[in-house]
């Protein structure tokens, strides 16, 4: 059964998962917009959605438990100075994803993820 599961797993262990969306919310980031599968979109909006909330704020705990999760310190200071303060008055909903076609080698469904 699959009770109180929060993630897909996309057949990676536990490391290699956790550095695969650290990377990919540091390029989101960096170029506020990424193409990939659009079940990594949808796993990486439930990730990154709740440390732009975190930024909205600055404070030495926040700053602290970013560089756990994303361990970049110029997306960072990206998300503190620009991203946040853009988001302030908004509740959620920071990322959009739109669907893009099918990747010719196997197929899977491609999508956009930007900032909206």
């Amino acid at each position: 059964m699959r009770h109180f599961l929060k993630f897909r797993k996309f057949n990676f262990n536990n490391s290699y998962r956790k550095s695969l969306f650290m990377n990919l919310s540091n390029s989101l980031i960096k170029y506020e917009f990424l193409k990939t599968t659009l079940l990594k979109c949808k796993e990486l909006r439930i990730f990154l959605e709740p440390l732009i909330n975190i930024s909205k704020n600055f404070s030495d705990f926040n700053f602290k438990f970013l560089i756990k999760k994303i361990k970049n310190i110029n997306s960072i200071f990206k998300l503190f100075k620009i991203i946040g303060p853009r988001y302030h008055s908004r509740c959620g909903g920071y990322l959009k994803i739109y669907k893009y076609g099918f990747r010719k080698g196997d197929n899977s469904p491609l999508s956009f993820i930007i900032f909206s």
